[in-house]
């Protein structure tokens, strides 16, 4: 096996959050629903101490087939939100290597 594909721990399931357009729990039985969002937590440092983007939940991951308006979580003052994927756009341009921010 290669070695850079071993992993000596996996992400817990505490450790997933997954949303709906609303930020509400998916509707996982509505098979015309096809918006998804994925919030993986970080974990909080052992010996206490944490920055300000470690008091963030984690990283956010949307995934739609169609253009959709969704509403982010709140952020600390000072940071923002940063689109890196967006297949909605024209090849080559929609993936971005220092994020566009997201108003």
């Amino acid at each position: 096996m290669r070695s850079d594909l071993k992993k000596r721990s996996f992400m817990k399931e505490e450790s997933i959050n997954w949303h709906g357009n609303d930020q509400n729990p998916p509707r996982w039985e509505d098979l015309s629903c096809k918006f998804l969002v994925t919030t993986l937590k970080v974990d909080k440092p052992e010996n206490g101490l944490c920055s300000e983007s470690s008091l963030l939940e984690g990283e956010m991951f949307i995934a739609a087939g169609h253009s959709e308006s969704v509403p982010l979580p709140e952020i600390p003052e000072g940071m923002a939100w940063h689109r890196l994927v967006d297949p909605a756009l024209p090849f080559s341009g929609f993936f971005s290597n220092g994020g566009e921010p997201v108003i």
